[in-house]
């Protein structure tokens, strides 16, 4: 259920951070090209609140063996500093709108702690060649044709 979330998620991490962020499903992420993951990797694991989330502590706390860089999202009351924890539960359903707004929160203070929240210049050199939909069509992309198959 938090798939997208973490689709959401990597984005703004990447945004704001101006550093590559993926994301994965808990058994794509251990079958998947990043695993073997390395002490510099920094991980987020958002708890489901379902059945599945039993094996994202699991993950989790292997994970955390590798780098010390690894954080999970819950409501679970655990002994643990690297959580961030809501205050209520929330139910399986309900929980991604909730852990959305976590994404931007640490894209924030990743941002200002690495100072990439002034100008790029990779992005500056890119936008001087090519205007985004917002530049070129300032109400929207009405003159976007849709494509119809």
């Amino acid at each position: 259920s938090n798939r997208a979330t973490a689709v959401e998620g990597a984005l703004k991490i990447g945004e704001a951070v101006k550093l590559h962020a993926s994301n994965y499903e808990v058994e794509e992420f251990l079958h998947g090209p990043v695993f073997p993951i390395n002490p510099d990797y920094t991980v987020f694991f958002y708890d489901s609140n379902d059945e599945a989330g039993e094996r994202i502590l699991q993950v989790y706390r292997a994970v955390k063996k590798v780098t010390n860089r690894a954080y999970l999202i819950t409501d679970r009351d655990l002994d643990d500093p690297d959580t961030i924890k809501t205050d209520i539960h929330i139910a399986e359903p309900l929980n991604p709108l909730a852990y959305l707004a976590v994404a931007p929160l640490i894209a924030d203070h990743v941002s200002e702690t690495l100072n990439t929240q002034i100008g790029f210049p990779p992005r500056r050199t890119i936008k001087q060649d090519v205007s985004t939909k917002s530049e070129k069509h300032p109400r929207g992309a009405e003159e976007v044709q849709p494509l119809i198959f």
